[in-house]
Formats: structure tokens, C-alpha cells, sequence
């Protein structure tokens, strides 16, 4: 089975774009990059192989999304992407092609922006 007979859910990718206060704090503004993305999203487990990443990310959930969400990570200045499925929002903390072919990503994601 491919991993994109694993994408048994959809989501909403969101982005932020950050505009500065009159205190000069960054404030973000939220957009839908792409709806109906097919992905699959699941608590991470404690035998995950990601388990150490997952845990110096400090993140709570991991899966897959069809590459075509264009989900990226969070930056070094904290800005990062969303994905809104079932009604929770997650925060992109990490991503990489998985299998190396160009349509799934493998995802990290916490619930904490």
C-alpha cells in the first residue's frame, strides 16, 4: 500500500503573515493555504521511531499530509504553518518528504503555536 492509501482524513493548511504592533510585537494574521488536503494525523506513541526528535521538538502528534498541503515547519523566528483537522488546530514543527517521492509529507505537530 502506498502512503497515500494511509490519508483517511482532510485538513485545512493554514499560513500566517505577521504584521508589527505600535509596540513592535509580531502579530500574526491567518489565511487558508489549501483545504480538503487529504492527510492522516495520530497521537505520537513511546516506541514512535521519531520519539527522540518528537521529544526535543516537544510535540505531541505526528502523520502524513498529501505534499500538495505545502506545510513547512517553524522557523528560527517562530513562524510557522497550521493545520486545522477536526476542528483542532496543530502547529507545524517539522516536516520531511516521505518515501522521497514528492507526494507525502511526514509531519511533527503540537498543539502549543
Amino acid at each position: 500500500m502506498s502512503l497515500l492509501g494511509l490519508l483517511d482524513q482532510t485538513c485545512t493548511t493554514r499560513r500566517a503573515t505577521y504584521t508589527k504592533n505600535a509596540q513592535g510585537e509580531e502579530i500574526p494574521t491567518w489565511s487558508d493555504n489549501a483545504t480538503g488536503v487529504r492527510c492522516h494525523i495520530e497521537p505520537i506513541s513511546g516506541d514512535s521511531p521519531l520519539g527522540e526528535l518528537a521529544r526535543s521538538l516537544k510535540v505531541s502528534h505526528q502523520g502524513f499530509i498529501e505534499a500538495s498541503g505545502d506545510v513547512r515547519p517553524a522557523t528560527t523566528n517562530g513562524q510557522q504553518d497550521a493545520i486545522i483537522c477536526n476542528s483542532i488546530t496543530y502547529y507545524v514543527k517539522w516536516t520531511q518528504d516521505a518515501a522521497s517521492r514528492g507526494r507525502v509529507k511526514q509531519i511533527l505537530l503540537s498543539l502549543e503555536s
